[in-house]
């Protein structure tokens, strides 16, 4: 055997002891952090490589912590309520606090309702009147905003 392969053979078996060792210590569990192992592959892991050397990060474990990070950042700064579509009788809003879609319907009889909280008096409702061409085509056919009804404003 050349000493080459007998120096590769030692180094691969000093690293493989030393990870073995490494897993197998008994780590002291804290409340604010977890330990996790994670197997990535195929297309995931070239995206992965291409974002190691895009932002130059050299280890895995920082590249999980930016990610994290990021996605954090972008939830954050998410506004509370998104309008999605408007229908002929209702209006669907995305609530990303509760991270649910909420159908404000809008009846005859000027009544509104919204079928996630089941309710004819919310936020869902309230943010629907927020919204400039809503509130105008809702006036238009002779419906009050929730303000207005508190008001007694006619």
């Amino acid at each position: 055997m050349h000493i080459t392969c007998i120096y590769t053979l030692c180094k691969h078996l000093y690293y493989t002891l030393r990870a073995y060792y490494v897993m197998s210590m008994p780590r002291k569990k804290r409340r604010d952090s977890v330990d996790v192992r994670l197997s990535i592959e195929g297309d995931l892991f070239k995206r992965l490589e291409r974002l190691k050397q895009y932002y130059q990060i050299e280890e895995y474990t920082e590249m999980v912590r930016f990610c994290i990070t990021d996605a954090y950042k972008k939830i954050e700064h998410r506004p509370r309520f998104e309008h999605v579509n408007t229908y002929d009788n209702h209006v669907k809003i995305l609530d990303n606090q509760m991270n649910r879609i909420a159908e404000v319907y809008f009846k005859t009889n000027d009544k509104s309702w919204c079928s996630l909280c089941n309710s004819h008096d919310c936020v869902h409702i309230e943010y629907a009147w927020t919204l400039p061409k809503i509130a105008k085509i809702l006036r238009e056919h002779g419906f009050k905003s929730p303000s207005e009804k508190r008001s007694g404003y006619e």
